[in-house]
């Protein structure tokens, strides 16, 4: 199916999320378009056509493969969700390895401190935080949510009817828990 200008410019205003159409326009004069903010407003009102090469540039702008600009309908929905959940994924990595690196930073404090030195109030932060690892940062999240042992909530309480809906089952049973081993 042929996507038509106004289309393929609902895609690039789509997924070029928050990003200004002055910083794409800026991203796209660095890899050799001479595009400008008002060129960026033009082709998403659907008033200007995209040369292919634009679109390849636009695919490592904005870090996206070039399906996603050409994808109609639903599957343009599923892209955009898709990248926002890898937007989301990369920053939970980033989060657990800041999570990981305080926790290592505050293991090493705590091991500077001579052992005579060390106080009740450093031994409780030591095992408040340094023996608290991820896996046990899931469990809380989990016993906060109501989420049970055999992972009952995840399916029931975000699915009222899995049959005939296999992604939302598999999302429901990841989402409970369902193999994470702690």
């Amino acid at each position: 199916m042929t996507l038509t200008d106004k289309e393929l410019g609902e895609n690039v205003r789509r997924f070029r999320g928050d990003m200004s159409q002055k910083a794409l326009a800026e991203r796209m004069n660095e890899l050799g378009a001479r595009w400008s903010q008002p060129t960026v407003a033009a082709i998403e009102r659907g008033e200007r056509s995209l040369k292919f090469t634009e679109v390849t540039m636009l695919s490592e702008a904005l870090q996206l493969p070039i399906g996603h600009f050409v994808s109609p309908g639903i599957a343009t929905e599923v892209l955009q969700r898709a990248r926002a959940t890898l937007v989301a994924h990369d920053q939970l990595k980033a989060a657990i390895r800041a999570y990981e690196n305080t926790r290592l930073q505050l293991a090493a404090t705590l091991d500077s401190v001579a052992p005579d030195d060390v106080t009740n109030h450093q031994l409780i932060v030591g095992e408040s935080w340094v023996e608290r690892g991820v896996l046990d940062v899931i469990e809380e999240m989990r016993e906060e949510q109501g989420i049970g042992e055999d992972g009952d909530q995840g399916a029931s309480g975000h699915l009222a009817d899995p049959e005939g809906h296999p992604w939302m089952t598999r999302w429901a049973e990841k989402y409970s828990g369902a193999g994470i081993d702690g």
